[in-house]
């Protein structure tokens, strides 16, 4: 099948912009009548988010061309423009061709994002106040930052919560935005999903919050920037802040479809579908699928779901469905603690040295939320070692083993350290 019209207009543009750049956008006009065209061809630029005309900011300046192109043949044309700083959105050209009699014409539209050169900073200062008490805070980096002749402010935030939960809830967002199928990522989507289900379902005042929020179609208000997934995925890698829900109207959609109890439903059992499919037939889960069992990300999994477990968030359809992961994955890990300490006794180390690594620490702190589940017989002597070693060494780590550390010890009743 051929489709063709006598005259065509075929833009070559860029794949993406910089703020800064100058340019021509180039078009070849091509005349497959049996007779010549003379025309006009004429360039629009347009904010891809808002629909408005930006050919003054992008100094799109000979936005008419004209052309004449003999039969069978072609011709070029050339738009010179420049894309502006500060420009946080992507950009439509739209380019037509038609001819002088108005008996031929075509035309193209396209979005291509503009990128920033430069990298965004949040400064943040804490504020916290108790009771009717007054205080005065300096924002230093504020202050400092007329200073600077490269600074562009992007913007200025106050939050106020009475109630800290709402972060955590905030954050639940972000978390379902991953854009990638790794283990890592997956498993963050169902641990968000299963916590969005917790608490609507434990906090019916928070739920009717969130129905309250969600009076509009969600997808209505999806512009036609926000619908083109590889522009959109452009922009979030290189200026994440673009797309950032920019009204506290916008935040509460975001998080009220989130908090859509039939969406949770499917998505929580999709991205367990897919987490099972990842988990080796050793225990242990890979990265991607098909690829092979690590450590790290085994331990990373198990010790969300005992987070999960923990919180009391997991139903009852839940837990049947984890049992099998974790009854796999535990002994699973259990044998690479034992090859640590294998590798000790093959190379006759000394064992009242410090041996004390973080992959050793995560383990234990993975193990304190399965207490209910003895450790392997082959691999008792490795964890009470390793508990040893965390109980001898602990203050030789960083803050953040430290805590892992001391509630390793008080899940496992160790009152003395």
């Amino acid at each position: 099948v051929i489709t063709q019209k006598p005259l065509m207009v075929q833009p070559n543009a860029p794949r993406f912009l910089r703020e800064g750049d100058d340019m021509e956008l180039s078009a070849k006009i091509v005349n497959l009548s049996d007779k010549e065209i003379t025309g006009t061809t004429q360039l629009e630029l347009i904010d891809a988010a808002t629909g408005k005309p930006v050919d003054g900011w992008f100094k799109n300046v000979f936005p008419n061309q004209y052309f004449t192109v003999e039969a069978g043949k072609s011709v070029s044309v050339k738009f010179p423009f420049g894309a502006p700083y500060n420009f946080n959105s992507a950009l439509t050209y739209r380019i037509k061709a038609i001819s002088k009699d108005n008996s031929f014409s075509d035309g193209e539209e396209m979005a291509i994002p503009v990128l920033t050169n430069r990298m965004l900073v949040t400064e943040t200062l804490p504020l916290n106040m108790r009771n009717t008490d007054s205080k005065t805070f300096l924002f230093e980096k504020l202050l400092q930052s007329g200073n600077s002749s490269s600074l562009a402010h992007q913007s200025f935030t106050i939050e106020y919560t009475s109630n800290p939960a709402w972060y955590a809830v905030q954050a639940l967002p972000y978390l379902m935005e991953y854009p990638y199928e790794c283990a890592e990522q997956s498993f963050n989507r169902y641990y968000a999903n299963t916590l969005a289900s917790f608490v609507a379902n434990s906090t019916p005042k928070i739920k009717a919050v969130f129905v309250k929020w969600k009076t509009t179609d969600t997808a209505a208000l999806m512009s036609n920037l926000q619908k083109n997934e590889e522009l959109k995925s452009a922009l979030l890698q290189e200026t994440p802040w673009v797309l950032q829900a920019k009204t506290e109207a916008e935040q509460k959609k975001n998080i009220a479809v989130l908090f859509d109890m039939v969406r949770l439903a499917k998505e929580k059992q999709s991205t367990f579908n897919k987490l099972k499919d990842m988990q080796s037939s050793n225990g242990g889960f890979s990265w991607f699928k098909g690829g092979p069992d690590d450590r790290y990300i085994t331990q990373y999994i198990i010790t969300g779901i005992g987070h999960l477990k923990k919180l009391k968030a997991l139903s009852a359809d839940d837990e049947k469905q984890l049992n099998q992961i974790i009854n796999n994955a535990i002994p699973y890990l259990d044998a690479r603690l034992k090859d640590d300490y294998d590798q000790l006794i093959k190379y006759k180390v000394k064992l009242a040295d410090n041996h004390l690594s973080s992959s050793a620490i995560h383990y234990l702190y993975m193990r304190s939320f399965f207490t209910d589940k003895a450790v392997s017989n082959s691999a008792t002597t490795a964890y009470n070692y390793y508990k040893g070693q965390s109980q001898k060494y602990w203050l030789s780590q960083s803050k953040y083993m430290q805590g892992m550390i001391a509630l390793v010890l008080h899940r496992t009743r160790d009152e003395k350290t």
